[in-house]
């Protein structure tokens, strides 16, 4: 499951529109070039050598699928998005075939950010937090430090796709964005997990942020072309995450293969994290098997990405759920006071102690400052039983008003997230921390909460 987290957290860090080190990717890219130019180099030395033109002498890629369907070429690079040889490979494949189109395991807004980069100045934790996207933003940060971290050499994740766009770009070869929106993918995940899923999915990124995992570049070959490892490590994903590890995997893997089957031309390279490729070639030969008419293949296929391309209505009984612990907590205060106002009083001081105690160790392990840890404490019993706002959202802005992120902050967000203590330094970063453990520890009180409540009221 770790090394399919590794595969995925490059689109999960997109999504969050981090801003991408040109500069330094530049050198990771060039180090890719001078790889590939190696090869070229040797090989025309043998011609020389030999007085012939001879063809360039590719070295096997072993991570690179071809299959043939409808008098088609199909060309599957699996990639680890933090390997400086899958550039190389990415690079050796479109020097080596005339490719008629090529695919990338990007979309817009990935791509955008992979190419042009974002302005972080532009963002506040207020305007975040009232989106609501502060969990996904931490998560994007977590995760993609945790990547950075598993490779240190690689400056930015996901160059080997930045590659093949600029080697498309410049051969006026058409460049397809293949992937599902991640923002989607994201959305998807959440609203078809269960309550247990979500709260394994928060204990991951709980656990990844304080993991110092290191891997070479032998360990990520070995990852890449171990004969059945991917494959168990992608059933361990679906055991663990099942609902999860179907939207991540394979609804983006149907998602992919129809943009590459139905991509311009003969000969479609496609460029794709390897955890995919198993998933794709088995949607390719669907594909390939269906017998019907290839426009009328090509309209039934897109009308089947409709499916997955749009949030799952929610059930209309799951509106109900944010207000079955003011429910509950009300019921039992009745109940207390029914039989006594002590008894009442008791219930309520219980319920208010419970959650303060676990809002303010959250801002305490998050290191707020002591008025936020306080306001938190003092918050959280109210805004447990208010669902139109957590405690979380105030910890958070108010952790930012009082140390205001500076522009150093925001500067140097891709360079402080790869380790746990430059993240809490960076002000930017350390509101969303204050944000997520004191949300955390809000829902652990609550959990905790109701079990005193039903007792002391029974």
């Amino acid at each position: 499951m770790d090394t399919i987290l590794r595969e995925e957290t490059t689109e999960l860090e997109a999504s969050a529109k981090l801003a991408s080190d040109t500069a330094t990717a530049g050198d990771a890219i060039d180090s890719a070039n001078n790889a590939s130019d190696a090869i070229d180099a040797t090989a025309l030395e043998c011609a020389n050598n030999t007085g012939d033109a001879a063809p360039v002498a590719y070295e096997p890629i072993e991570n690179r699928w071809e299959v043939e369907r409808d008098g088609r070429r199909f060309i599957l690079v699996g990639t680890a998005h933090v390997s400086e040889k899958s550039i190389a490979d990415v690079r050796q494949t479109l020097n080596e075939f005339d490719a008629s189109a090529v695919v990338v395991e990007l979309d817009a807004d990935r791509y955008k950010t992979l190419t042009q980069g974002n302005d972080w100045s532009k963002l506040t934790i207020s305007s975040i937090l009232k989106q609501k996207k502060g969990m996904m933003l931490l998560a994007s940060l977590a995760l993609g430090a945790y990547q950075r971290r598993i490779n240190p050499d690689m400056p930015t994740p996901g160059l080997e796709m930045k590659e093949a766009a600029i080697i498309a770009n410049e051969r006026d070869i058409p460049l397809i964005l293949g992937d599902r929106a991640i923002d989607l993918t994201l959305k998807r995940i959440w609203r078809c997990s269960s309550l247990v899923e979500r709260a394994k999915m928060l204990g991951v990124l709980f656990t990844i942020m304080f993991d110092d995992t290191k891997m070479d570049e032998e360990d990520l070959e070995h990852m890449l072309n171990d004969e059945g490892g991917l494959d168990k490590m992608i059933k361990e994903l679906a055991e663990v995450l099942p609902r999860a590890g179907h939207v991540l995997l394979d609804e983006r893997n149907q998602y992919l293969a129809t943009n590459i089957y139905f991509a311009p031309g003969d000969t479609v390279v496609a460029i794709v994290g390897a955890a995919h490729v198993p998933g794709i070639m088995n949607c390719l030969e669907a594909l390939a098997a269906d017998q019907t008419a290839y426009e009328t293949k090509e309209s039934k296929a897109r009308e089947e990405l409709k499916e997955i391309s749009h949030l799952p209505e929610k059930a209309k009984w799951t509106k109900l759920l944010p207000w079955i612990v003011p429910a509950v907590v009300c019921i039992m205060l009745g109940i207390g006071i029914s039989r006594g106002v002590s008894q009442g009083i008791s219930i309520l001081s219980s319920w208010a102690l419970v959650n303060a105690i676990g809002a303010g160790l959250g801002a305490i392990l998050a290191l707020a400052h002591p008025l936020t840890i306080l306001v938190s404490a003092i918050a959280a019993p109210f805004t447990s039983l208010v669902p139109t706002i957590g405690v979380g959202f105030i910890a958070g802005a108010l952790e930012s008003t009082l140390r205001k992120p500076r522009i150093q902050d925001f500067e140097q967000i891709q360079e402080d997230s790869k380790s746990l203590k430059a993240m809490y330094k960076n002000r930017f970063i350390h509101a969303l921390i204050v944000f997520f453990l004191s949300s955390l520890g809000s829902s652990i009180g609550t959990f905790i909460g109701l079990p005193i409540l039903v007792k002391l009221a029974g």
